[in-house]
């Protein structure tokens, strides 16, 4: 109990991680924005975007660089939930989704 009311007094840490995940959204969703790729615009600390493609076959080629994405989430079956990370591993992201999707 300490330990949860130490992190939720930590306002620094807060606006740290707040900061970082605003900032990994707007690379995620600028890039999606500018190739004009459907997704949702999100707050949060994930996205969905539609691939085009089954999810199982997204998954297992995103794995092939190191990735994981999220599960599938019937019935929208070429829909990818991204869960953000750190800035740097999003732009990693980005160039991969570059590379496998154009």
């Amino acid at each position: 109990m300490r330990a949860a009311l130490a992190s939720y007094r930590d306002k620094e840490h807060a606006a740290f991680v707040l900061r970082t995940n605003k900032e990994a959204l707007e690379i995620t969703q600028g890039y999606f924005r500018e190739a004009g790729i459907r997704h949702i615009d999100s707050n949060a600390n994930f996205t969905f975007v539609e691939t085009g493609h089954d999810i199982a076959e997204v998954q297992a080629r995103f794995l092939e660089y190191n990735i994981r994405v999220g599960r599938p989430f019937p019935p929208f079956r070429n829909w990818m939930r991204l869960s953000m990370a750190k800035p740097d591993e999003m732009r990693y992201f980005v160039q991969t989704y570059k590379k496998l999707y154009g």
